[in-house]
């Protein structure tokens, strides 16, 4: 059998404060761009991609592109999947609240066509 095909996978990370009228939020953005357009491949498989929780992170929110592709957001601390949060097609991420023993979380998009997505981390300091 062939080995699945590979694709490059590029990621940025930003800082950002947003004001409200109640609190001003810190917030750490991941930016990760599938940077083989012509391929169209998931941004994650099962267990491929996860990412390292900013230090003092309270929550995460995921934003992608397309907006009609469904993904599950797994929290993993030093064992493995503590827990499991599955967001439909088209609907818009909720919040996620993460405990404090998670130190990664893996994303696994539930179609092909994902072409970038956002892990906006909320810091609590």
């Amino acid at each position: 059998t062939l080995p699945p095909a590979s694709a490059l996978m590029t990621a940025a990370a930003t800082y950002f404060s947003q004001t409200s009228p109640r609190a001003m939020k810190n917030t750490k953005t991941l930016w990760i761009y599938n940077s083989t357009v012509a391929a169209r491949i998931a941004i994650a498989g099962p267990g491929t991609a996860n990412y390292w929780v900013p230090a003092l992170a309270k929550s995460v929110t995921v934003m992608r592109n397309p907006l009609t592709d469904g993904f599950q957001l797994d929290l993993i601390d030093q064992f493995g999947v503590i827990t499991s949060h599955v967001v439909a097609a088209g609907a818009q991420s909720p919040t996620f609240d993460i405990p404090d023993s998670v130190l990664q979380v893996g994303i696994i998009t539930t179609a092909t066509n994902t072409l970038s997505c956002a892990l906006i981390f909320e810091i609590g300091v």
